[in-house]
């Protein structure tokens, strides 16, 4: 084999430095230069962030492995990793992690980069100031601790989420005629026994109150912690020292156990089991953090009977805390030119005027840790309904469709007229919030069809429709409802799977949007928002924090 090879080179001069040039550069590649990156969020996140490695790489000819690794055993893997002093290039970390991993010496230091950052970025000031408040004691380090130098930023804010208090709208309506979420504790305990004790007629087990924690207790004790210091309870003795035995600390304590003694809530670190029990309408509220909001529906249970409200309150009011996640560089990284590719990978992740940074953090119902990103237009409100195709389907065949078929009674399109829907080339958008109707000359037989999702941003994505045909255009037949968005995804210009149903005959065919992705993004925001102010992370290295 090695001689047929010499002789091709020898007798095929050009091509053969062409290969030999190829094969040179492809045993310099090996893994050293691979980007390996490390997320726990969730398939959708995965999807996008993925798809950006893949346009970084055409872009770069760099190349990147995205690892999904899920929130269990994440942080044990980390700390291995530290130990053995390789592994993930860049990674996801949680916000009561980074001072643990500064301590331990796990983080590298960021300044340089977002200095750089902002010089090619032609900005004037501190990039930073653009992330929401409180990140720059969650992130925020002192280089050398001994000598009080200023501090640096040790991770890139990704997200911000806070505990929230999730809720079924449609047990509420049932049992308690109302859809609004308790204000209190007491209050929230209250109506899960009213719904438990009526309930319990059609089912055995029904909980009033559950708090999911994951692979750790960090979502109990922030439950708990919130409880604390909404009763105006400090941990900060009579002497200026932290301490758990102030009267106040000891007394919130009594009452909390008390109530929660005689409600038993039920704590787990099963996640899904937890949620598989809200769905099924064994569980009427839920503690836990916004990204759960994805996995909740299903099952039968709808988007729009799941309601999302503040953590409630103790006598003086409410108090959260602040979540949300980060990129990091470990300092096993010690290649300076591995390092600027990993930089270059976030500014074209992180720009706040790319697509990128929204689709990922709202893959994970989240909120962007840059404001700037939830003012874009489009994100977080649901203002109109787009598409950009629908694809109707018959016996594993599309049927051809052209744009005088497509029409949008009482819509308001613009440029993004309803015709647009028949090729997927272009968007259609009403920003009455309509319906999108499909007519042929006679009736013909359907047994499924698909969406493509628009090139705009996401929020006016419909997620739950009804599907119906009609022969007059007066009566219309319930084909198929869709209630929730197993099928539509958070990448732009992308057809569904096949979504099959029985075949039905009719000649016309109409998509009815039920609930926008707009609209729980909103609703998940608002209390994310709503609670920032009196947000605090959990870990802090340096003295005199919990006295501020």
């Amino acid at each position: 084999d090695l001689l047929q090879f010499l002789y091709f080179i020898e007798t095929n001069t050009m091509r053969g430095v062409i290969v030999l040039m190829w094969l040179l550069s492809a045993a310099a590649m090996s893994d050293d230069d691979v980007i390996d990156i490390s997320h726990p969020h969730s398939p959708v996140s995965h999807q996008i962030l993925t798809e950006a490695a893949e346009e970084f790489m055409a872009k770069t000819g760099h190349k990147i492995n995205v690892h999904a690794t899920g929130w269990g055993g994440y942080l044990g893997t980390l700390l291995s990793m530290h130990e053995e002093k390789k592994g993930y290039d860049l990674s996801i970390i949680g916000s009561t992690w980074a001072s643990d991993f500064y301590d331990k010496g796990m983080l590298s230091p960021l300044g340089k980069y977002l200095e750089g950052w902002r010089k090619r970025r032609g900005r004037k000031g501190d990039v930073t100031k653009d992330f929401v408040r409180h990140l720059d004691f969650t992130y925020m380090f002192p280089v050398d601790r001994e000598s009080a130098s200023l501090p640096d930023w040790h991770a890139l804010p990704l997200n911000v989420g806070t505990r929230v208090f999730f809720y079924r709208k449609d047990l509420f309506r049932k049992h308690l005629l109302k859809e609004s979420p308790p204000v209190t504790l007491e209050e929230s305990l209250e109506l899960g026994l009213k719904i438990q004790r009526e309930e319990k007629k059609l089912n055995n087990t029904v909980w009033s109150i559950a708090v999911p924690y994951g692979g750790g207790t960090s979502n109990v004790m922030q439950v708990l912690l919130s409880w604390v210091f909404g009763n105006g309870s400090s941990f900060v003795g009579v002497n200026g020292a932290c301490s758990f035995t102030t009267p106040e600390f000891k007394g919130t304590i009594e009452r909390f156990t008390g109530l929660v003694g005689v409600h038993n809530p039920w704590a787990d670190s099963d996640s899904e089991k937890i949620a598989t029990a809200f769905r099924n309408g064994e569980l009427a509220q839920m503690f836990g953090s916004s990204w759960l909001y994805d996995g909740l529906s299903g099952g039968g249970l709808r988007r729009e009977d799941i309601g999302v409200g503040p953590v409630p309150a103790g006598p003086v009011g409410p108090y959260v805390f602040q979540g949300g996640s980060a990129w990091a560089i470990p300092t096993w990284v010690t290649d300076e030119k591995k390092k600027d590719v990993i930089w270059e990978f976030l500014e074209f992740l992180m720009e706040p005027t790319d697509r990128w940074i929204r689709d990922i953090v709202f893959g994970a119902f989240l909120i962007p840790a840059y404001e700037s990103v939830t003012r874009i237009a489009k994100l977080t409100q649901a203002d109109a309904v787009q598409l950009s195709q629908i694809v109707i389907r018959n016996k594993d065949e599309a049927i051809p469709l052209n744009p005088n078929q497509f029409s949008n009674p009482g819509g308001r399109n613009e440029h993004a007229v309803p015709g647009n829907a028949a090729d997927g080339n272009s968007d259609w958008i009403d920003c009455n919030k309509g319906s999108l109707v499909i007519s042929f000359d006679a009736p013909i037989e359907v047994d499924s069809y698909q969406l493509r999702t628009s090139s705009q941003g996401i929020g006016n994505d419909p997620i739950n429709w009804i599907w119906e045909g009609s022969n007059d255009t007066s009566t219309w037949t319930l084909i198929q409802r869709q209630t929730d968005d197993t099928y539509l995804s958070l990448a732009r210009n992308t057809l569904t799977s096949v979504i099959s149903h029985d075949p039905v005959v009719f000649q016309y065919f109409r998509l009815r949007q039920t609930l926008l992705r707009g609209s729980v993004c909103q609703e998940v925001c608002n209390v994310e928002k709503s609670q920032l102010p009196f947000s605090v992370p959990l870990h802090y290295p340096q003295q005199g924090f919990y006295k501020m």
